[in-house]
């Protein structure tokens, strides 16, 4: 049974550090969505399967919180691909 009032929240992000985590969670809190993060501890583990940090959200908040994320990773992608030219 699950409470309507505290609904499961969502997974809309997952990255391979911590500091990348923690940009992308930023810029969605400064957008006004409350966002947590789960996984930091085990990111930076090297194991047969490596640990990722994800970013969550309450479900309310998942369409607006990927749009800002997809928009957010292809501005970080654009950004790496200028340095790489450099």
């Amino acid at each position: 049974m699950t409470n309507q009032d505290h609904p499961e929240p969502v997974t809309v992000g997952q990255y391979p550090t911590e500091i990348q985590a923690t940009f992308a969670a930023n810029m969605l809190r400064e957008a006004g969505i409350r966002c947590e993060m789960l996984g930091g501890a085990s990111s930076g583990f090297k194991a047969e399967s490596p640990g990722y940090v994800r970013l969550l959200v309450s479900a309310g908040d998942e369409a607006k919180a990927r749009a800002l994320l997809e928009e957010f990773d292809a501005e970080k992608a654009a950004d790496d691909d200028a340095e790489d030219a450099d």
